[in-house]
Parts: C-alpha cells; structure tokens; sequence
C-alpha cells in the first residue's frame, strides 16, 4: 500500500472488490514494478522451499491455496491455505496443508469450476480435485478426491491461457481445434462436454492457436489466434421467447495475443509491438493514425457467358460495420489487367443506411 501497488477507483482510494475471502484489492499489474513484485512473491517457494528442478509453468489460485503445475512433468503442487510458500504435508495430512499430486500426464491447464479445481493433463485428460475430511485416530484429517473424468480422444486443454471460465461453465480450446464448455462433472463418467465451434468448423480446423488466449467478457468469449491476425468471438443472446443462442460474429482481423478486462472494458496485447489496444470502442477510430486494413475478394457472376457486356448503376454490400468504422468499396474493371476502378464508401456513422 505504501508503494502505491494497487488499482485505484475514480476518488484516488484502493479499488476494493469482493473475491472469496471478501473485500480485495487489486494489484495494478499494467505497472512494471508491481509485476515483478508480484511475480517475486509467486518465486519465493521455488527459491526458498525446496521444489529445485521444478519447471512452473502453471499458477492458479483457488481457496487461499496455490497450485503449481509444469508442462514438463506429471506432479502438480498445492500450497498450505495460511502460507503460499509451503508446499509440505503431514501424513495423515492435516486440513489446511500443502499436497503433491501425480498425474497420468503433464499438465496443461487448472482452473475452478464450482466448488472444485479440475486440472487438464496430457492431450486427453481432465481431472476433479475434491477435499474429504476424515477421522484418522480420532484426529480430524484431509485427503485429496482425485477422479478422472471420462472425456475423450483430444478432450485436453491446449494450454493454460485457452481456458477461461464463463459462469458455471469452462471455455477451452482442445486438441482437436474445437471451443468447448465443460460444465456439470457430478457425473465423471459422464460429464457435461458441449461442442459450441462446429458452426465455424472450417475455419477452426484451420486455425493455429499458438501462443492464444480465451477470455470471457459480459455476453461474448474472445479466442485470439495470434499467428493468424484473427479473433473470434462467441456471442450469446436471449430471444424474445426467453431461449438462449449462441451464434459468431464475423472473425476480426486482430493480432492479439492476451486479453484484458480493465474497469469493464475489454483490452488486447499486440502480438506483433510492445502496445495494448482498448478493443471495440466507439470512440476510437484507428490504431496511431493507421487504419486497419481488411480485403474480402466475391467471385465475379458472368451468368454463363463471359464475354457478356456487365453494366450497372446500382451496388449492394451486405456486412457488419460499427459506428467507428468505414467501408471503402472498390470496382476494378478488367479485373486481371486492373485498368481502372470506381471507389464508393459507406460510413457506419451515417443511420440513413
């Protein structure tokens, strides 16, 4: 507090929200200083407590509990809930204390769903986390519930960044290239898997997700495939009946590699520069005076006869476009040879449209 570390509200004070504990505040990681800050008290474990050789690729926090789990190998850490640099446990393990699990494969992402940590494993695998209290001896211990859920062949999270939770539901990109919700894992033999991509299955299938990221925010989820400069973005609304559906919207021209929420407002990293964008907003029209820039190519009607004479007056474009953006349509003639062309634009601005 004294450093000036945390998010401030409008008035200057400590932005306070409520996590599980109750009222938090919010380290202010868009400061250099605070992330590696927070990013020592994350390391004093590894250098102070005994995990040397220990590949962390993976930190995820649940119930005052770190858990640590690596890309490299199949054991997963849990801190003890009143110090996050313990990772020791007795045996009977008390309530409260560290654990080691081991998994059939290295982990790819741990996240919450409900009441319990579910841990992503190999290309395949997911499994539920429990807690059960027990009486060893008269004295009250706690034991870890480890079940594997049956999912199947590609059912595995790609990584940790692809997973993101949405309401009560898990949103991850699999190994088959597919979005998928996870939802209720009572059942593990059969647990709520839902395929939501296959509408844009063409497009999925060919998509590279490396280095990608998932976030959900307000009604949509946004997938970043950063290789390809695009964003797709899965959007949910409720019909005049009260029936939910879920539907795309067009894929966007975007290289971003991380998502953000700040203050309600969704922001992107570039994966391309050192810069981060505040994402869909009307009052911003271009990135550094440079408009983005997007081509879509129609195929050209002849109606049969090739050598017919194509003459016109009137044109139609049907699309997507905000308020802050412009269409410039362009018609080449002698589109080989491109001799000449007439440009017309539409303005989203203009509600005469």
């Amino acid at each position: 507090i004294n450093k000036d570390y945390f998010v401030k509200d409008k008035k200057g004070g400590i932005f306070v929200a409520r996590g599980w504990p109750g009222k938090s505040a919010m380290p202010n990681f868009l400061r250099e200083e605070v992330r590696k800050w927070w990013g020592e008290l994350y390391l004093r474990f590894y250098r102070e407590y005994g995990v040397d050789g220990f590949k962390n690729d993976i930190l995820w926090t649940d119930k005052n509990q770190v858990w640590v789990g690596s890309n490299s190998f199949r054991t997963v850490y849990v801190s003890s809930d009143s110090d996050f640099t313990d990772f020791t446990f007795s045996s009977p393990r008390v309530a409260g204390e560290g654990r080691l699990l081991t998994l059939d494969g290295t982990t790819k992402a741990i996240n919450t769903l409900r009441e319990n940590v579910v841990i992503s494993s190999g290309r395949d695998d997911w499994y539920k986390v429990g807690f059960e209290q027990i009486d060893v001896s008269g004295t009250l211990s706690e034991t870890f519930v480890v079940k594997k859920l049956k999912a199947g062949v590609g059912m595995g999270a790609r990584s940790q960044d692809l997973c993101c939770q949405v309401g009560n539901y898990l949103a991850f990109i699999n190994f088959n290239n597919e979005l998928i919700l996870l939802g209720d894992i009572e059942n593990v033999e059969n647990p709520h898997l839902q395929v939501i991509s296959d509408q844009i299955k063409p497009d999925f299938d060919e998509a590279d997700f490396t280095d990608g990221h998932i976030k959900a925010h307000k009604n949509r989820i946004y997938i970043s495939a950063p290789s390809d400069d695009t964003v797709y973005i899965n959007e949910v609304s409720q019909e005049v009946d009260g029936t939910m559906r879920r539907f795309w919207q067009p894929p966007q021209i975007l290289p971003i590699s991380k998502f953000a929420i700040i203050s309600d407002e969704l922001y992107g990293h570039s994966y391309r520069a050192p810069e981060t964008y505040k994402l869909f907003d009307e009052d911003y029209t271009d990135d550094n005076g440079l408009p983005f820039k997007a081509v879509v190519a129609y195929a050209y009607r002849n109606y049969g006869d090739s050598q017919q004479l194509k003459q016109f007056d009137e044109w139609f474009t049907e699309g997507y476009i905000s308020p802050n953006s412009t269409i410039k349509v362009k018609f080449y003639y002698d589109y080989a040879g491109s001799t000449q062309f007439v440009e017309k634009e539409i303005d989203g601005s203009d509600n005469s449209i």
